[in-house]
Parts: C-alpha cells; sequence; structure tokens
C-alpha cells in the first residue's frame, strides 16, 4: 500500500429507500458506546449515500460483515459520491435501552479499509413512532487526515 498524506472528508447521508425519508438519531449521553444513536427499522432497505472531497474510488463496502452493492453516483476532480444500500433483514428488534454497534468498511483501492463505527438501535418494520422521535439525521461528517501504512 502507499502512503497518502492527503485530508480527505467524508459525508454521509442516510435515508429510508422506500420513501426517501431521513432517518432519525437521538442524544444518548455517556450511557453507551458512543453519545449518539442513529434510529433504524428492521425489514427495510436503507441508501448510504457517501461523498468524498477530494475524490476517492471505493472498490467496495460492507456492514456488519455484508457486502453492500456499491454505485458510483458521479467522480470530478473535486469529489465523488457513491450509493451503497442496505437491508436490515437479518437484524432483529434492539433491546430496550439496547444498541447495536456495526462498523461500515469501506475500501480504498492502493489505499486500504476505511472502518466507520456506527451505533445503532432497531425498531419494527410497522414502527413509525418510536422510531422518529429524536432529531432528523441530516448527515454525518468525518475528517480524514490522511491513509497510512
Amino acid at each position: 500500500m502507499s502512503k497518502d498524506t492527503t485530508k480527505y472528508t467524508l459525508t454521509i447521508n442516510i435515508k429510508r429507500d422506500d420513501d426517501k425519508a431521513l432517518v432519525y438519531y437521538k442524544q444518548d449521553g455517556e450511557r453507551f458506546q458512543s453519545n449518539c444513536t442513529i434510529k433504524l427499522n428492521v425489514e427495510t432497505t436503507y441508501k448510504f449515500l457517501l461523498n468524498f472531497r477530494p475524490p476517492l474510488r471505493i472498490k467496495s463496502g460492507s456492514l456488519k460483515n455484508n457486502g453492500l452493492e456499491v454505485k458510483e453516483e458521479g467522480f470530478t476532480s473535486e469529489s465523488s459520491s457513491y450509493c451503497l444500500l442496505w437491508t436490515s433483514n437479518d437484524v432483529v428488534v434492539s433491546k430496550n435501552k439496547g444498541r447495536e454497534n456495526f462498523t461500515l468498511s469501506l475500501t480504498v483501492p492502493d489505499l486500504g479499509t476505511l472502518e466507520i463505527p456506527l451505533q445503532l438501535k432497531f425498531y419494527d418494520a410497522k414502527d413509525k413512532s418510536h422510531s422518529v422521535w429524536g432529531n432528523e439525521l441530516h448527515h454525518i461528517e468525518f475528517w480524514m487526515p490522511s491513509f497510512e501504512d
């Protein structure tokens, strides 16, 4: 692998694929591994929309060790964008006060693997009340100083 000293920004948007609705998150304080929890429904397909500045190529992606379909949406000299689809069919409804820690892994050719930790809580597929309490998740932003060997 080569060494890349470029500083990158990754912006992630997560939306329901069925109605393009935003997902929600809640502040948990310090009770869990992360202080924010993203709320999702089981048996639902989600779009993970990724934007890199400056551009990076994504070879593959996975969430909870399940391969994701990676679709390049755009690539310019300034940025690159991708859509990854994930269906929560193999996930169970979270227990009361339960949280799931998933890793979104992205393989970047010649640079390595980018691992993004996500703290999630899952609700029944038909739940439209608890799963939308909290704040709309507009995006998650990561600053990556560089990829190194």
